[in-house]
């Protein structure tokens, strides 16, 4: 399986307490104290220094995106040296150059388009990733810092990607589930919902998507039996955290309870899977 949170590759600026760059990384130019060394951080990032933010100690992040090759850079590289010391050390300032190329994996995950940039995102990283998104991304000193002060007390709403539904989604025999159907069609009640969460770049998901579709066709007459799949990197579902792929998981009719699939992808292990939990969920709703 592939784990997201150790693979998210990103340029990740912590400078350790002594001052000198604990990850290898550029930090901000002449901190006034060791403690002020540890929090104000990188200005700007190398690809050849990629680190794991996952498995970083510091668990927030103001994470802002614009390109080396812009002639705002140098203005905009002003602007996080003079938000950095706002953020009062509770969180990280780090850069993300957009003309990297190993970084567009990571404007993915943020939902960021080259012509969104320069722009900036709130993170914060405990066993998940947890994204704030500003209404609008004034790239000021004040804007910045004010932002980050209000995601990091709770004052705004994680934001959720999400694509928008194709127009045959449901006509499908794997229905295409986003974000915005999610919840409506997995939790209705009546029905006994199998989900394959999938991430396109990966190789076992190119690999599977076509036994789960033979699964899906197979079960086609089982009366209040659906299968869909979901693109995980860009639809993300509150309560969902999905951290391998593939991911299949049940959701039961009656109870909407949850069982994950945990054994060897084939036909004839998921077929048993299927009649397993479909039956459960059939007879527990029938049971006065």
């Amino acid at each position: 399986k592939i784990n997201t949170l150790r693979n998210l590759k990103i340029i990740v600026a912590v400078v350790s307490a002594s001052g000198s760059p604990a990850l290898g990384l550029t930090s901000c130019r002449n901190p006034q104290t060791p403690k002020q060394a540890a929090f104000i951080t990188l200005w700007y990032s190398k690809k050849s220094y990629s680190k794991n933010l996952l498995v970083s100690p510091v668990r927030r992040y103001v994470l802002a995106f614009m390109s080396r090759s812009s002639e705002d850079w140098a203005a905009n590289v002003a602007v996080l040296e003079a938000a950095a010391p706002k953020l009062h050390q509770k969180a990280h300032m780090v850069c993300i150059d957009i003309d990297v190329k190993e970084h567009v994996y990571l404007m993915n995950l943020f939902g960021i388009r080259p012509e969104d940039c320069p722009t900036y995102r709130f993170a914060v990283l405990t066993d998940r990733l947890v994204k704030y998104r500003p209404e609008q991304a004034q790239f000021t000193p004040h804007a910045v810092a004010s932002f980050a002060r209000a995601a990091r007390k709770g004052d705004l709403k994680p934001h959720l990607l999400s694509q928008e539904p194709p127009a045959d989604w449901d006509k499908l025999t794997v229905k295409r589930l986003v974000q915005r159907t999610f919840r409506d069609f997995v939790m209705d009640t009546r029905l006994c919902v199998f989900v394959y969460f999938y991430a396109p770049w990966c190789v076992h998901c190119q690999t599977f998507s076509s036994t789960w579709e033979a699964v899906a066709a197979r079960c086609a007459h089982m009366q209040d039996v659906v299968f869909a799949q979901m693109d995980a990197t860009q639809n993300e579902v509150e309560g969902q955290y999905i951290r391998c792929y593939p991911t299949i998981k049940c959701f039961r009719k009656g109870d909407n309870r949850e069982v994950q699939f945990c054994e060897e992808r084939t036909v004839e292990k998921l077929m048993q899977f299927v009649h397993t939990h479909s039956q459960a969920s059939w007879l527990d709703s029938t049971v006065v």
